[in-house]
């Protein structure tokens, strides 16, 4: 009597960690995935360095993770001015709040940027114009018109300059100025790069101090 065949027993499951993902494998092979992704035999002598090392890889991650935390529940942390105003706690020189006039040094230059992003959307509108005119350089009545207030009133001020011209009964000024409004908004949202200001602020002010150091050096020793 022939006996019947009966099918292997299936191959055992382990579960197998790959970063934080838990999978489950058919063991094959005595290969199992480490942490870092790659497969090592286990029964080759550097597993439990593999070990080890992972340990003290997820202790690092922990301590780096609760530092953060920390920092973020820290009071004092909350307390720091996201700019200007510096004090003596957050390591930040201390600008006296009264220096331009309540306004930190961010804002007063921010308040100077408005009124160059004025002129320079006054410049774009008459370059603009320029190339609208097709009578060989007469002009257009809005570059006329604009340039002839311009001249009579000197732009100091970006805001208070806008304002003046929308209070002028002429409605072509009224128009510009709602121009010259979008046309300033445009550039400073989308065209202005604040990034290369910092560098260049930072490279002009070393090139000075370097200057002035020099000239002081000559001086010093000239008088001697």
């Amino acid at each position: 009597m022939m006996r019947a065949l009966s099918a292997p027993p299936p191959p055992p499951l382990v579960a197998v960690h790959a970063g934080s993902t838990t999978t489950t494998k058919t063991l094959r092979s005595r290969r199992f995935l480490n942490r870092d992704g790659r497969f090592y035999d286990n029964n080759d002598t550097n597993t439990n360095k593999d070990k080890d090392n992972n340990r003290r890889r997820l202790r690092r991650v922990k301590a780096t993770s609760n530092n953060n935390n920390n920092n973020n529940d820290d009071p004092e942390e909350k307390k720091k001015p996201s700019f200007g105003g510096g004090t003596d706690s957050n390591g930040r020189m201390h600008v006296p709040t009264d220096a331009f006039g309540g306004m930190s040094p961010e804002f007063k230059a921010a308040s100077a940027l408005k009124t160059l992003f004025t002129m320079v959307a006054v410049r774009i509108v008459l370059a603009q114009e320029e190339g609208y005119d097709n009578e060989g350089g007469g002009g257009t009545p809005t570059s006329i018109a604009l340039g002839k207030f311009l001249e009579e009133n000197p732009l100091r001020d970006g805001n208070e300059w806008l304002q003046k011209m929308l209070e002028c009964e002429q409605t072509e000024l009224r128009l510009i100025a709602l121009r010259l409004i979008e046309v300033r908004r445009a550039y400073a949202e989308s065209q202005f790069d604040f990034n290369e200001v910092r560098n260049t602020a930072r490279l002009e002010i070393e090139k000075d101090n370097d200057k002035l150091m020099v000239d002081y050096m000559k001086q010093s020793l000239s008088a001697e």
